[in-house]
């Protein structure tokens, strides 16, 4: 029964997710290309500071996403790859879930029974994400279910869907923007153009 109860819960929350609809709110992250990027402080859930010595001198790419929206899902395993093609450049993956701190160990956990996160991601055999990732919410939803749980740090780049990636520069500049994920016939294209972007970044002086 509780394995029933877990499919019929996790059935829902991929089809409320595909029922999303892009509109015009989804596109203003791009307002803040060529504007420095709005500060971002805390600690990822592998303990690690993200503070500003965490940016300093390096590419980064911003990758927001969440734990109901399908193709933020999907993007975990594109964000692995890149992750692992630019090892051991001034790179690095941040990905910001406005979840529950909980919620996101969970979900990224291989233990069994930690909970409907990790039975999400079991249940639709997706990989775990390979680079660092800070929750950006206290606390659980009231009713302890996996939607958006806050506003914290999302707000502040104006994202009104998901996911979304930034690309920032040294600097700390936002050179590039990406609203929802490419269709799967067009992955590789779109994989080249935002790998394409690191690259260049990583060449400025």
């Amino acid at each position: 029964m509780k394995n029933t109860f877990s499919a019929v819960i996790l059935t829902m929350l991929f089809l409320q997710a595909h029922a999303q609809v892009m509109d015009s709110t989804w596109y203003r992250p791009q307002q803040l290309i060529n504007l420095p990027m709005p500060p971002i402080a805390g600690t990822a859930i592998s303990g690690e500071n993200i503070d500003e010595g965490f940016f300093k001198d390096q590419v980064i790419l911003l990758a927001f996403g969440n734990l109901v929206n399908v193709a933020s899902l999907k993007n975990i395993e594109v964000l692995n790859m890149l992750q692992k093609d630019f090892k051991g450049h001034p790179f690095k993956i941040l990905s910001v879930i406005p979840n529950a701190k909980q919620d996101v160990l969970d979900f990224n956990s291989d233990s069994l029974n930690t909970g409907l996160a990790q039975t999400l991601r079991s249940s639709f055999h997706l990989p775990p994400m390979e680079y660092p990732v800070m929750a950006a919410c206290d606390q659980r939803n009231p009713d302890n279910s996996l939607h958006v749980a806050c506003d914290n740090v999302v707000k502040d780049y104006l994202i009104g869907g998901y996911p979304v990636i930034c690309i920032v520069d040294r600097r700390g500049i936002i050179r590039f923007v990406h609203v929802g994920l490419a269709p799967k016939e067009q992955m590789e294209r779109w994989y080249n153009v935002v790998s394409g972007q690191v690259g260049l970044l990583l060449k400025e002086e």
